[in-house]
Formats: structure tokens, C-alpha cells, sequence
């Protein structure tokens, strides 16, 4: 359907309209209604992505908005590609300093043969399941693997989608998730005696599990330039 917008108030649209030939012909147009007609814009529909794809909509998922499918999507070069694998690198980075001083910094109670106080070990208990349910990462990299695979039908959409991008994008979006949640647990092992200390902990890891989703966010509001944000 054809859509024709004149001013913010009015939309026109065909076959709307109760107005006969003849009233049309006998109401002349003022100057400011004309010039607000020369001004509209007529679109007509585009095509869908599934539509443009020819492919059955049970055979189709929508992608998530986020760094890992921003750099699947990504043209090879473009400043998408490189803004999304510098996230994606700091983040693991940071998740590997944190891995690193846990093996080599950090006593874990048997060590030390320290006695774990009873209502730190029931938050521990507690907080185990919460941990693993809220790994996002892990748990959507699961679903991809297992219910959904690459076609090359979608470089027809996004040429830079090639198949060695699904599987590096996705392959580190478990990684993300496995990472996160040995050291999610690792902290929490780590805490022998204070219960509001373990839930500070829990509550800043959560923290620095989203620091993609805000590097994503600050690009979709302009901070950046218009390539990453239109990619």
C-alpha cells in the first residue's frame, strides 16, 4: 500500500478518504496545503528480510542485537567488524586477568583448611543454580548450536556473513559464558565468611557481564560514527 504524509497530523492514505470528485474539484487548495503536499514523501512496502530470502519462516530465527552477530554481520574492514572484536577482545581479556589471578593470587578455604561458616555455605548453595540460569551467553550459545545452523542465503542480506564468522562469533559467545561461570563460582567458593561480601561479588560480576551490551548501546545512540551504528 501507498502512503502519503503531508504534515506530523495528517496521514493520507488511499481509500481513506470520504470526499466526492465534485467537493474535491469545489474546495481549491490553499498555498500552505500545497506547499505541505510538495513537501510529502511517498513510500511504497518493502520487502521483508524473510521475504527477500524465499525461505519458509519455520526455517528461519531472528538474530539478537548484540556485539557477537554485530561482528557475524559485519563487512570484513569495516569499522563494525573493528569495533565489535575490540569489545569482544577487552571483554575476554578482562574475564582471562580475573582467571589468572584466581589460579595464581587467590586461596580457596581447603587450601587453607579454613572452616566455611554454615550461613555462608547456604548462600553458596543458594547462589549455585542463580549463577548457572543467568548465563545468558551460555545458555543462547547452547540453543544456537543445537536447534540452528548457517545458511548462505543470508550473505544475500549481509555479504559479510560468512560461515567462518557464525562459527568464530558464536564459538565465543560460549566461551563468554563458560568463562563467566567458572569465575562467577570461583568467587563465590572463594567467600569463607561473609555473606553480604559474597552478594557484593555476585552482584559485580553480573556487572561486568554486560559491559558489551553497553559498548553496544553507547554505538546505537551516535556516540560513534554512523558506520558501526547503521551496520
Amino acid at each position: 500500500m501507498l502512503a502519503v504524509s503531508g504534515s506530523d497530523d495528517d496521514d493520507v492514505r488511499h481509500g481513506d478518504t470520504d470526499l466526492e470528485a465534485g467537493d474535491a474539484q469545489a474546495q481549491p487548495q490553499s498555498p500552505s496545503s500545497h506547499a505541505a503536499t510538495s513537501r510529502s514523501i511517498v513510500r511504497a512496502s518493502r520487502p521483508s528480510v524473510k521475504d527477500s530470502l524465499n525461505v519458509p519462516d519455520d526455517e528461519l530465527a531472528d538474530l539478537s542485537l548484540d556485539v557477537y552477530n554485530m561482528f557475524f554481520l559485519s563487512n570484513m574492514g569495516s569499522q563494525a567488524f573493528f569495533y565489535s572484536l575490540a569489545v569482544l577482545i577487552t571483554k575476554m581479556s578482562l574475564y582471562i586477568l580475573l582467571i589468572v589471578d584466581i589460579k595464581y593470587n587467590q586461596n580457596f578455604p581447603w587450601d587453607l583448611d579454613t572452616k566455611v561458616a554454615p550461613v555462608v555455605k547456604s548462600a553458596q548453595l543458594f547462589l549455585m543454580p542463580v549463577a548457572i540460569v543467568t548465563q545468558e551467553e551460555l545458555i543462547t550459545s547452547f540453543f544456537i548450536f543445537s536447534r540452528l545452523k548457517y545458511s548462505p542465503e543470508a550473505r544475500r542480506i549481509h555479504p559479510g556473513a560468512y560461515k567462518w564468522k557464525y562459527f568464530i562469533a558464536h564459538g565465543a559467545r560460549f566461551m563468554d559464558g563458560a568463562m563467566f561461570l567458572f569465575i562467577n563460582i570461583s568467587v563465590m567458593l572463594l567467600q569463607s565468611d561473609d555473606v553480604l561480601g559474597l552478594f557484593l561479588n555476585f552482584a559485580a560480576l553480573m556487572f561486568l557481564q554486560t559491559i558489551d551490551n553497553i559498548a553496544l548501546q553507547v554505538c546505537l545512540d551516535g556516540y560513534w560514527t554512523k558506520s558501526p551504528q547503521e551496520a
